[in-house]
Formats: C-alpha cells, structure tokens, sequence
C-alpha cells in the first residue's frame, strides 16, 4: 500500500513539473552578433539604375556603387555592430549602424544568389 501511495505521487510530481515546463514560451530565434557564415561573401547585383556590391564580413557590412557611369561611383557604406536573426529557412534578418542611424535588412539567400530588402527596396545580387 505504502509503494502504491510512493509511485502515485512521484507520478503526479513528474506530471506537475513537466506541465510547467511545457507552458515557458521560449524564442528559438534570438538576435546574434555578426553575419550568418553563408552570406560572408562579395556580391555584386543591379540596383535600380546601377551597379551595386555588397560584402558581408563576420562583424560588418559595407556597399559600394560600382558603376562608372553613375553619378555616385565609389561612393560606399558602412554598417557596423551587424546582428542577425533567423527568420524561416534561408532568410535572415539585419540590424547594423551606419554612423549613429540604425538600419535593417532582409536577406534571402538561394543558392548562389541573394535578395536584399532594406526597407521596401528589393535588388537581386549574384556571388561574384
């Protein structure tokens, strides 16, 4: 009787602690620092009229015009403090600072190729 009454209640425990346990909501998709490994590349894309490059290093991102025809040519940015976020499958989310303005991007990558959203503009860049 005493063995029954020992199990029931370390039954009862167990179901208890797992229940709380079970109601912690937890955020798989936390904020990291630096870029995600398989964007750590030079891409080069056109950008509404011109040509665009891109360079993701482990802590930084810089772009810069690379159309001689522009009006810009060799004009660059800088964006430092990078962090990432996973969003679904290969498409992560970007914070850095360019100067004390913070910026964000969209980035999805597929395969040798990837899309930028900063804000609403979109433009297509290819590994170079």
């Amino acid at each position: 009787m005493r063995g029954n009454k020992l199990i029931a209640i370390v039954l009862l425990s167990a179901g208890i602690g797992f229940g709380i346990t079970a109601a912690i909501p937890v955020n798989a998709a936390s904020w990291h620092s630096g870029t995600p490994k398989m964007l750590r590349h030079t891409w080069r894309g056109y950008g509404k009229s011109q040509w665009y490059n891109w360079k993701f290093s482990a802590t930084k991102i810089k772009a810069w015009n690379n159309d001689k025809s522009a009006a810009d040519y060799g004009s660059s940015e800088y964006w430092k403090n990078v962090k990432y976020k996973k969003s679904s499958g290969t498409t992560y989310k970007l914070t850095g600072f360019a100067g004390k303005e913070k910026d964000h991007f969209t980035v999805k990558v597929n395969g040798s190729a990837i899309h930028v959203w900063q804000g609403t503009t979109d433009t297509f860049y290819y590994r170079k």
